[in-house]
């Protein structure tokens, strides 16, 4: 299964505490795939 998320709030748990007020997330399976951070205009 595939589930593709629009315009999500993402927190990582990385040592820096990223954080993307705004990015696409694509899951397949039970495994995140990709993380697009967007950029506003």
């Amino acid at each position: 299964m595939t589930l593709f998320i629009r315009n999500a709030r993402v927190l990582t748990m990385d040592d820096q505490d990223t954080e993307f007020p705004c990015a696409n997330i694509l899951i397949e399976g039970s495994q995140i795939r990709a993380i697009a951070p967007l950029t506003k205009p």
